[in-house]
């Protein structure tokens, strides 16, 4: 049952989803092609007047689409968040919740599914972001001159695998914990009849600053200590993966926190009036 509500998920939120996304590749192949052209068109050209003439229209018009790509990176951040928002919203507590819940499935498994489907589509976004990068150098031209560059500072990160590894499962229990916090603070709402979306929005603002609070007693004496071993990397190293140790284990626990008082809401204290 769970797979067919994750199927159910993933294609309501991908109508809209996947035209923002085949848009940005598009967008980035189409400005890593006129990057190429404008350094054609400099490098061919007999003279230098009519160098500086191509590269002042060329970068006219790169310089629009490259804020087209910006602006489109950013608007598939916003508006994939704010999907998985609205989702949640009118399927489990709006108009939808009615048919959500005569399904013959636990509460828990209809959040599960939402979870799972928002955090593949924000995994999406990011690998979209990473590919439309990819393309824009190779239709550039200037992916292998990149890439070796690239080549040349990997090496050097060997020593930090650990802390790279470490950041990686931050970013990932971090994007799990954020959509779960969107969660259990629109079934807060949910409880008040007349003023939902704002007391969501309140419980979604202390419940991050309770956190924050709680983040920062509890890397106080990280911070400190590495304050102290600043001219010591060895030490400055363990003391910055012991931090991102904490901050995994703490978002780990406000995500679980968030995942039971979510449940506990729609099990207990639903309101659909």
């Amino acid at each position: 049952m769970l797979r067919k509500l994750i199927r159910y998920d993933m294609r309501s939120m991908g109508r809209f989803l996947w035209f923002i996304y085949l848009a940005v590749l598009a967008v980035a192949v189409i400005l890593g092609l006129s990057i190429h052209g404008a350094a054609s068109a400099v490098s061919n050209s007999p003279s230098y007047m009519g160098a500086s003439g191509d590269l002042v229209s060329s970068s006219v018009g790169m310089g629009i689409l490259l804020a087209v790509y910006t602006l489109l990176l950013l608007a598939m951040f916003i508006i994939t968040v704010v999907m998985i928002i609205i989702r949640f919203y009118r399927n489990m507590l709006g108009g939808e919740g009615y048919l959500m819940h005569t399904l013959p499935v636990p509460s828990w498994m209809l959040i599960v599914s939402k979870l799972l489907v928002g955090f593949i589509f924000e995994l999406i976004a990011l690998g979209v972001s990473i590919l439309s990068l990819g393309l824009m150098m190779l239709s550039s031209g200037s992916a292998k001159e990149i890439m070796q560059a690239i080549g040349v500072h990997i090496s050097d990160l060997g020593e930090y695998k650990t802390i790279i590894v470490l950041l990686l499962i931050t970013l990932l229990v971090s994007m799990v914990y954020t959509i779960l916090l969107f969660y259990v603070s629109l079934a807060i709402g949910n409880l008040n009849n007349k003023h939902k979306i704002l007391v969501a929005v309140a419980a979604f603002i202390g419940i991050t600053i309770a956190v924050n609070i709680i983040s920062g007693l509890l890397h106080i004496n990280s911070f400190a200590t590495m304050f102290v071993v600043a001219g010591y990397p060895d030490s400055g190293i363990s003391v910055f993966q012991a931090l991102l140790i904490k901050q995994i284990i703490l978002d780990a626990a406000c995500a679980v926190g968030c995942f039971v008082g979510t449940n506990w809401i729609m099990n207990n204290r639903l309101n659909l009036a």
